[in-house]
């Protein structure tokens, strides 16, 4: 006997009504839906139909980061694949170091505070320097007339308290709004002071390296800060087709936060839309796509960075996130094929055609320190990936020259008590096995370029292959 199964069904608006128990399904009649009910929601839960299902998942195939177009024209769909991450910030700050002198670049951005909820906005206008002669570590701001401030960490302070432990000391004063100093040990302050810029070491005779750039936000005692225009991605969910349902946000004015804990170790410090957080906990990324710490709290932020702070509460290391950049690797390619490469002192005059391979230059020893070494790369085989269709076998003990740049890949036996050769390039000893008591097996995967001359021994077992570099 043939059994069936009917569900309670009804019109539409039977179902809107209807509140059913938790997990009892219900069709609508007209428009042959399902509604799935949760003891407490009236007309329950509709699920999407096929039709629905499919527009949902229309265009949504392409979305992982391996299928990026050449021509980036599915770049805007990476969001879907990544959360939690900074994705612009803001390059207002623009200084200069130059044989221990400091600069600020005319056309910087700066803000400085000016009372409740209030932060004017100073571009300058003209460049600005600054050096010292000590050995430490310093913060660096603007003060209201224009010039560089430069103090140890240790003098600078925020809270509603002025501090009165120095003669030389920076506030920024919470209650106020404002950014201050001294040089009287607090019997006076100064305010119109900007917040800080950077951080900066010096060596003793000079400063020798800007160590952070407080571009998009930083820290001043125990205040973090966070200025307009970082833009992120803030986790919310999963889309249905199982990507994630990211939440853009973008800061439209300062924002701080004072009081981020005493004796703390590698807190996180995150923002969300107007907000800012801070916790202490490891957080993971959830099969629902939400954060979460161990103890099940969902955050939605981005984390801008890690944190310590001292008995005092002022923060004494301060790890800023980088910002995330998703680049096709075939957009990378048409980038490359499309800058044009001198060699040695090469010039360009007039209209000149060039070839679709770029020259990558020799670098010599009268190169410049600062040129760029990676700017020789072109192509796929400058980044190294190998062509195993191509791989040809190799013979043991025999000397064999390089067709192309790419990999010597070998394994095989040594015998112990003997000091051999395992590999040589030109000629020269590259690996050797060591004169012990043991011997045993060994793998070598070694890079080689074009017209090199090498030779891979081993006593026994031996397999070996050069595999070339794609496209080389």
């Amino acid at each position: 006997m043939t059994r069936r199964i009917q569900l309670l069904r009804g019109t539409t608006a039977k179902n809107n009504a209807f509140t059913g128990y938790a997990g009892e399904i219900t069709v609508d009649t007209q428009t042959h839906e399902l509604r799935v009910h949760d003891g407490s929601t009236a007309g329950g839960h509709r699920l999407y139909t096929k039709t629905e299902t499919d527009t949902a998942l229309s265009g949504k195939s392409n979305t992982s980061l391996n299928n990026l177009t050449s021509a980036g024209a599915n770049i805007s769909n990476w969001s879907s694949n990544v959360t939690n991450c900074i994705t612009e910030i803001p390059q207002d700050i623009k200084l200069e170091l130059n044989n221990g002198t400091l600069t600020l670049k005319a056309g910087s951005k700066v803000y400085v505070p000016n009372g409740s909820g209030t932060f004017d906005t100073v571009t300058t206008t003209a460049d600005v320097s600054t050096t010292r002669t000590d050995s430490q570590e310093c913060m660096v701001w603007r003060y209201s007339g224009g010039n560089l401030g430069i103090f140890p960490i240790s003098l600078l302070y925020s809270g509603p308290t002025a501090p009165t432990a120095y003669t030389y000391m920076f506030w920024y004063d919470t209650t106020e709004n404002k950014c201050k100093h001294t040089s009287d040990g607090g019997s006076t302050w100064t305010s119109g002071d900007s917040l800080p810029l950077c951080l900066v070491s010096t060596d003793g005779t000079k400063i020798s390296a800007i160590d952070q750039v407080f571009n998009g936000f930083g820290y001043v005692g125990s205040t973090v800060f966070v200025l307009p225009n970082i833009k992120g991605l803030t986790p919310n969910g999963r889309n249905i087709d199982g990507t994630l349902k990211t939440t853009s946000i973008t800061t439209s004015t300062v924002i701080t936060r004072t009081g981020m804990g005493i004796n703390v170790s590698n807190y996180y410090a995150g923002l969300n839309a107007g907000y800012f957080i801070n916790y202490s906990t490891n957080y993971t990324l959830g099969d629902d796509g939400f954060l979460r710490v161990p103890n099940g709290t969902i955050y939605q932020d981005v984390v801008l960075a890690t944190y310590s702070t001292g008995a005092d509460g002022r923060i004494t290391s301060f790890t800023r996130k980088p910002a995330f950049h998703a680049l096709d690797y075939y957009d990378f390619l048409d980038l490359v094929n499309n800058v044009v490469k001198l060699s040695g002192n090469q010039t360009i005059a007039g209209t000149k055609t060039f070839s679709s391979s770029p020259i990558a230059p020799t670098p010599t020893t009268s190169d410049n320190s600062t040129k760029v070494a990676t700017s020789a790369f072109v192509k796929s085989y400058a980044m190294g990936l190998p062509d195993w269709a191509n791989a040809t076998s190799i013979t043991n003990n025999t000397a064999y020259t390089a067709t192309a740049n790419g990999f010597v890949v070998a394994s095989g036996f040594t015998t112990a008590d003997a000091l051999t050769n395992i590999l040589t390039i030109n000629g020269s000893a590259v690996l050797q096995n060591q004169d012990n008591h043991y011997g045993g097996s060994g793998q070598i995967c070694v890079p080689v370029s074009v017209g090199d001359v090498y030779k891979v021994y081993f006593n026994s077992a031996f397999i070996g292959v050069f595999v070339p570099f794609k496209n080389a």
